[in-house]
């Protein structure tokens, strides 16, 4: 559940902490996101007595940072919940791509998989590819796998064991 806390700025400039807590779930568009703090700022004003427009992002639970400004919440952060509620993948996955910058409509095709280490990728990436025989002893005991990791990592991002193609 994505949830962000917000502190209304005057009042915070001031010394008070006034908060607003909003679940992101209740809020199926960015224009549905504006319109819930615009009435909460409305709400503020009557109540406090003085102008309330402007507000600080507190906190946040349950959505990735990469959408969260400290004055903000991202419009791409629909987008991206867009594609995860049309995915089969995980959250976890969605998340990963995100600490990555990967556009949340392209995480599902540029997903490899989960994996411990760079090496059991390119180890797995080498068996997918039909480049190694799985009787053969040599060249396998043979091959630098922390080497052949290391070439492959420059085309492929890896977050919480999350790897992904990064060059698109």
């Amino acid at each position: 559940m994505a949830k962000i806390t917000l502190y209304e700025l005057s009042s915070y400039n001031g010394g008070c902490l006034v908060p607003g807590t909003f679940d992101l779930e209740e809020t199926p568009t960015y224009q549905d996101w504006l319109s819930a703090v615009s009435n909460w700022l409305r709400r503020l004003t009557r109540e406090l007595g003085h102008l309330c427009e402007e507000w600080i992002v507190a906190d946040v639970e349950g959505l990735p940072r990469q959408f969260v400004g400290e004055y903000s919440l991202d419009a791409a952060y629909w987008d991206y919940r867009e594609a995860l509620d049309a995915s089969y993948l995980d959250e976890d996955v969605f998340m990963a791509a995100a600490a990555l910058d990967i556009p949340a409509n392209m995480v599902e095709e540029l997903y490899q998989g989960e994996f411990e280490s760079d090496r059991e990728f390119a180890c797995s990436m080498a068996e997918d590819l039909g480049l190694l025989q799985e009787d053969a002893q040599w060249p396998h005991t043979c091959i630098d796998w922390d080497y052949a990791a290391r070439e492959l990592m420059y085309d492929y991002g890896q977050s919480d064991g999350h790897y992904f193609r990064t060059c698109y």
